[in-house]
């Protein structure tokens, strides 16, 4: 299902090689892919398993982390720590990665932008974690979780809502410059699975595109792209 090539490449990346390569194959598998295609799907496992284990081995290890470094009160902590595992967190540490093109997902999912969507791109950062967890226990979860993440706090926009149309705005408005306009130019499929795509528009000018199974979804898609291609 995923190349020997792009194991590797994946692997480079995080830096750490599967003794057992099926748990990385399961951790980069969205549940939309077994969907569309059954025939294929028989024994064929998604990440969601991998995620609830990767999520409480982040919690752990960032607590963990938090707990030696810094002599603050419990409330204080846990504001932190939920600030560094949060979901703008962790699809920011996707990207900064390139975790989007390893995904395996359904064409459909796939369609609507699921590569770039912020909760599927944070699932997959704790699936990983959770799949290495289960190849080699806790200490190369903690190194991997180091280096993927808490080595780099500095970079990472922790605290940072995931809602990328306000934080648009507000760039803009800290500029001069006027609101972004959004316009839905398109909208296909049933009722029930419908699919919207979204321009955005600064000045008058064309800035992005994007599509989402709902309008909301595709403009903070929109807006998310934005602010990447105008401040990043």
């Amino acid at each position: 299902m995923i190349s020997q090539d792009k194991i590797d490449r994946f692997e480079q990346i995080i830096g750490y090689h599967f003794s057992d390569p099926s748990l990385l194959e399961q951790a980069l598998t969205h549940s939309s892919y077994g969907k569309e295609h059954i025939e294929k799907s028989v024994g064929l496992k998604d990440y969601e398993r991998l995620e609830f284990l990767g999520d409480a081995v982040l919690e752990l290890v960032t607590s963990n982390y938090l707990y030696h470094k810094y002599n603050w009160q419990e409330g204080q902590l846990t504001k932190t720590r939920a600030k560094i595992v949060c979901e703008a967190s962790l699809s920011f540490i996707a990207r900064k990665n390139g975790f989007g093109p390893f995904l395996v997902m359904g064409k459909g999912e796939e369609k609507t932008g699921g590569r770039e969507r912020d909760s599927i791109l944070c699932d997959v950062v704790e699936s990983v974690i959770g799949a290495v967890y289960l190849d080699s226990g806790y200490d190369q979860a903690q190194q991997l979780i180091h280096r993927l993440i808490l080595d780099h706090l500095d970079q990472i926009p922790t605290g940072r809502a995931a809602d990328y149309k306000t934080a648009l705005q507000e760039k803009l408005q800290g500029e001069g410059r006027p609101i972004p306009e959004y316009r839905v130019v398109d909208q296909e499929g049933p009722t029930n699975d419908r699919i919207f795509t979204t321009e955005l528009y600064i000045e008058g000018s064309l800035i992005s595109t994007a599509r989402g199974r709902s309008k909301k979804q595709a403009a903070q898609e929109a807006a998310r792209q934005a602010l990447e291609k105008l401040w990043n």
